[in-house]
Formats: C-alpha cells, sequence, structure tokens
C-alpha cells in the first residue's frame, strides 16, 4: 500500500491482514487441531522484511524495547507516523512473534502440535505490486527485466513452507524460524520474549473487544 488505510474494525490494514487475521483463523482451528490424533504442524509465513522492525527502535537494547501494539494497529510506530516500511515490518515481525508466544502454549500444555515461522524468499511475479506507481516508470521496467536474475520463482518460493508442513526430519521441531529451507535466526526484536507476550495481550484483547 502507498497510504494509511484502516479496515472496518479501526485497524491498519497491512497489520490486519499480514498478521491480526491469520492470528484470528489460528485461534479458530486449534480446537480442532487438538482433538486430531495425529501430529499437527502450524507454518506462519512471514518474510525478512520483519528486520525492518528493529529500524523504528534504534537505541535500545532488544531486552529493553517495548513495543505498543495497539499503536502499530493504528499506524503509528514508536510515534513514527505510517509509512509501507514500518507496516510491513511490524507486522511480518508480528507473525514470527506468535510463533513464539504459540509455542510456548504448546510446551506447557504438552500439545501435539508443532508451530514454526518462516522466510519463503524474495518473489517478484505476484500481484502485490499491483497499486504501486512506480511500475509506471522507465525504472521500474528495467528493473523488471532483471528480476529473473534477482527473485525466486513462486515454486521456490513454496519450497520452504513445503519442508515445513512436510518434511518428516522436521517431527517435533517447533519454535523456530527458516529461510532458504534452513534454520536460522530473526532480528534480535523477533526474538524477545517480552514483545511476544505483549503481542499476545494485544490480540487476546483485540478478540474478547471485537
Amino acid at each position: 500500500m502507498e497510504k494509511l488505510e484502516m479496515t472496518v474494525d479501526g485497524i491498519e490494514k497491512t497489520f490486519a491482514v499480514n498478521y491480526l487475521g491469520h492470528y484470528v483463523l489460528t485461534q479458530l482451528l486449534m480446537e480442532p487441531v487438538l482433538h486430531k490424533n495425529g501430529p499437527s504442524r502450524i507454518i506462519n509465513v512471514a518474510s525478512i522484511a520483519h528486520s525492518w522492525m528493529d529500524n523504528y527502535y534504534t537505541g535500545l537494547k532488544s531486552n529493553q524495547c517495548r513495543v505498543n501494539w495497539k499503536e502499530v494497529s493504528k499506524g503509528t510506530y514508536n510515534g513514527n507516523p505510517w509509512d509501507p516500511f514500518g507496516a510491513d515490518g511490524h507486522s511480518k515481525a508480528a507473525m514470527i512473534l506468535h510463533a513464539k508466544f504459540l509455542n510456548a502454549d504448546i510446551i506447557e500444555n504438552n500439545w501435539n502440535v508443532t508451530i514454526n515461522s518462516c522466510h519463503p524468499g524474495c518473489i517478484f511475479d505476484t500481484n502485490l505490486h499491483a497499486n504501486v506507481q512506480l511500475q509506471k516508470t522507465i525504472f521500474y521496467r528495467i528493473f523488471r527485466l532483471l528480476t529473473p536474475l534477482l527473485f525466486k520463482k513462486v515454486g521456490q518460493g513454496a519450497s520452504t513452507q513445503v519442508m515445513l508442513a512436510c518434511h518428516p526430519q522436521l517431527n517435533g521441531v517447533t519454535g523456530k524460524y527458516f529461510q532458504d529451507c534452513g534454520q536460522t535466526i530473526p532480528s534480535p526484536l523477533a526474538t524477545s520474549s517480552v514483545i511476544a507476550q505483549e503481542l499476545k495481550q494485544f490480540s487476546q484483547q483485540f478478540i474478547q473487544e471485537s
């Protein structure tokens, strides 16, 4: 998106689409998932763009940082006005943090479920750029010619998610972050248990008030 847009619930649209809707869906599916006899896997598709969130909290150590998720849901980031990088960064970090706090619940309750998050890779051939005015520029047309060298194809972009969903070697692996079919570590703020719990509290309150 190129400007701040809100949902009918008063939530910044990027945050609603990229995180909050997925959180609500996961909550609705947890009961039937927990009643299954066999193990289940939850995969949160995030993005390397989650690291953009850290740029809005520079000068703070990760263990001292706090994120006001209610403020984020309205389209402001640590006092900074809405911009597409802040919106995308916070929403993608939220997907990783959601996996973190739900994983804590899974372990505490000994549920037969795993949850992991991943970066699918940078993929250009989608409709995500449909509303970007840059498409009308010469720069965009030149850049478009280089995309086969710089970006993954759609099928390649699905490989990490498919691996997380199906690979037998990942039985029991939970609470991790993956990129290019390998486990890696997300940015510092996306590993914070405190920020994850703050997101959990905000998300639960949103459901209660909806």
